[in-house]
């Protein structure tokens, strides 16, 4: 993990993460999520909920999803963009099993911007 001062600078270069098959991010989520990964100030390994919801945004368009991850999915939509679109049919809790998944991911987001950054 990184000490503080390195990890500000990596939330300013660290990719945002999408699904290679749909790389393109609308603007508006690409300065959201920017912004949520310059509010972290401690490094614990994992990236935000919101680069999550980006990441799931570009693979939604191009697979399905399973249960568990449209639920996962529509969570962090409603939580962070209910203002734009009032509740979107799906959940706004998130059971046990779909919080490991949301937390594997986290995890798997955050090693491959480390990863990244690595090979430059």
């Amino acid at each position: 993990m990184l000490k503080e001062a390195k990890y500000l600078e990596f939330n300013t270069i660290a990719p945002i993460i999408v699904d290679m098959r749909w790389p393109e991010i609308p603007d508006g989520l690409k300065e959201t999520c920017r912004k949520k990964m310059m509010e972290r100030t401690i490094d614990d390994g994992m990236s935000t909920e919101y680069e999550v919801m980006v990441y799931l945004h570009t693979a939604s368009l191009v697979i399905p999803f399973n249960q568990i991850w449209y639920d996962i999915y529509t969570y962090l939509f409603n939580k962070y963009h209910s203002d734009i679109i009032p509740e979107v049919i799906g959940k706004t809790e998130i059971d046990n099993q779909e919080k490991e998944e949301l937390i594997k991911i986290r995890k798997w987001i955050y090693r491959q911007q480390v990863e990244y950054l690595r090979s430059k």
